[in-house]
């Protein structure tokens, strides 16, 4: 099983705001399946969604301080590095196919490399379609919620 991002860059169990990362990246998979009102299944570590979450939360995490977190008015500044941290992912795995050199990793449902997805990873958060931008709000208002909630 993985232990951390595809990339290298996070180790699952690292650990932020006394949580680790697995934690974080499932409450945030939770939260956000409620609020869709999809099923609510775990990420599997080693999973493209899973790296996708890990890599978003942990770039917040590590550029930017918890006050500026549960601040609402720097709502667009967090989604902007969840963004920024889902580009770095996206662009790793669609770039590097890590399913194929390590079989800790699960090659994804979809076919990376789609129109939409290249669109978003080449496009800065700001120039993104509003509907692109929610995505990433909600992460950021998760986040928020759950460093209120510690």
């Amino acid at each position: 099983m993985a232990t951390q991002t595809a990339n290298g860059k996070y180790k699952y169990s690292d650990e932020y705001h006394g949580k680790k990362l697995d934690e974080w990246v499932q409450e945030t998979n939770r939260r956000n399946c409620i609020a869709n009102k999809w099923k609510v299944n775990p990420l599997r570590p080693g999973g493209f969604g899973y790296d996708n979450l890990a890599v978003s939360i942990g770039t917040v995490f590590d550029t930017t301080d918890v006050s500026e977190i549960r601040d609402m008015s720097k709502l667009d500044t967090i989604a902007d590095k969840i963004h920024r941290g889902w580009t770095i992912n996206y662009l790793f795995w669609r770039d590097n196919t890590p399913w194929i050199h390590d079989k800790r990793y699960t090659k994804p449902s979809a076919l990376l490399g789609d129109e939409r997805r290249n669109m978003c990873a080449n496009t800065e958060y700001i120039n993104l379609p509003e509907e692109e931008k929610n995505k990433d709000r909600d992460i950021a208002c998760f986040l928020r919620d759950i460093l209120n909630e510690i």
